[in-house]
């Protein structure tokens, strides 16, 4: 039997942590000769499907919470504690023999090369990231690319940043599309006098462009003046960026029009209703929620250079937006609005596009790389 240790940054309700859900949901499925173990460092709403699907859950924060006595002792004998209980923790681990260590995010690198530190298994990185959020998270990342054996790039756009920035040998990087699946929903028809509806999704943050969300919202509102329009934002939000951005929204005028609704267990019961999906994104490799809107039927706007969904939009299904020229996009957004025509047609494009960007179509082509021999 083969041993499969996958290493997860989060199990939070987000892209990277579903699609390493549905890998393993696959493998589990398909290949019983494996031994699915899982190290996960922080819970999240995923972790009892992650439970469900592994032979051996670990858990850096069930560790830490284990040791409560710890909080009493002094500050320098805590360190040592620490240090102790997590050095046998990994010891532990590495006796397990892995035959695969997978990485999965570039944030999960730095333990995923102690672990195979003096082992013959074999390190996987699943790279969810480009060049900025490289350089915030994983600053020594240069270093810590030594040590991967293979190297899985969830868009054209990330295996180029990998070759062009790190240097990394192409043989090495399989580009493989992230996937996803929408459950069957209900598409109600649209009445004329519905307003039109605009969605976004992603955590709240820089990366994600909420920013520039709001900026179309009013420039279409004010600028253009079209009132029978909404704007909803669904993902999670911390205090801290819900009381600016409230605030934002206040102060422009623009209450009444945008709404960020937070994270939602069922999001695709409001992506069903939305007439456009904007992606401002300043960096965001390949979208889970752009593949589920597609499916859906929804067309796309997005920024070039910005995100490698720009590889399937360029065929048809929306529009690619020169980077955060937030006005062309307020644009397209409002001749989706004067021709409702293209949002059926673009609708379709998206579906057949992205027909095939499913577990049970992509999921092989990972296993399979993971079977390959890199000479």
């Amino acid at each position: 039997m083969k041993k499969i240790l996958f290493i997860s940054h989060g199990n939070s309700l987000s892209g990277a942590p579903l699609v390493l859900l549905y890998f393993m949901q696959w493998l589990k499925h398909n290949h019983k000769n494996y031994q699915i173990d899982l190290l996960v460092l922080n819970e999240g709403t995923l972790s009892p499907d992650f439970r469900n699907v592994t032979d051996n859950y670990y858990s850096i924060s069930s560790l830490e919470r284990k040791f409560l006595f710890q909080k009493q002792l002094p500050f320098s004998l805590k360190k040592r504690v620490d240090y102790f209980l997590k050095k046998r923790f990994f010891k532990g681990l590495r006796n397990n023999s892995y035959d695969i260590i997978y990485a999965n995010t570039i944030g999960t690198l730095q333990i995923a090369s102690k672990l195979k530190d003096s082992s013959k298994c074999e390190l996987v990185l699943h790279v969810h990231e480009l060049n900025t959020v490289i350089n915030q998270i994983a600053p020594n990342f240069k270093d810590l690319k030594n040590t991967v054996d293979k190297f899985i790039a969830v868009s054209g756009l990330v295996k180029d940043n990998l070759i062009t920035k790190y240097a990394i040998e192409s043989e090495k990087i399989k580009m493989i599309y992230e996937f996803s699946k929408v459950e069957k929903v209900v598409i109600n028809q649209k009445k004329g006098e519905d307003d039109f509806l605009v969605c976004g999704c992603g955590y709240v943050d820089w990366r994600k462009g909420t920013d520039l969300f709001i900026q179309v919202a009013r420039h279409l509102v004010f600028n253009k003046r079209n009132r029978k329009i909404k704007f909803i934002w669904i993902g999670k939000i911390s205090l801290e960026e819900r009381i600016i951005i409230e605030a934002d929204i206040e102060k422009m005028g623009l209450t009444d029009y945008v709404s960020f609704v937070g994270e939602q267990l069922t999001p695709h019961t409001i992506l069903k209703d939305c007439d456009v999906f904007l992606l401002p994104s300043r960096e965001d490799p390949f979208p889970l929620v752009c593949i589920e809107t597609a499916m859906l039927g929804k067309p796309i706007i997005c920024f070039d250079k910005a995100t490698g969904i720009t590889e399937i939009l360029k065929n048809g299904g929306g529009y690619i937006i020169p980077y955060l020229e937030v006005e062309k996009m307020a644009d397209k957004v409002e001749h989706y609005m004067n021709n409702p025509e293209e949002i059926y047609h673009d609708g379709l494009v998206n579906q057949k596009n992205f027909l095939n960007f499913t577990p049970d179509k992509v999921c092989p082509e990972i296993f399979d790389f993971l079977s390959k021999k890199i000479v």
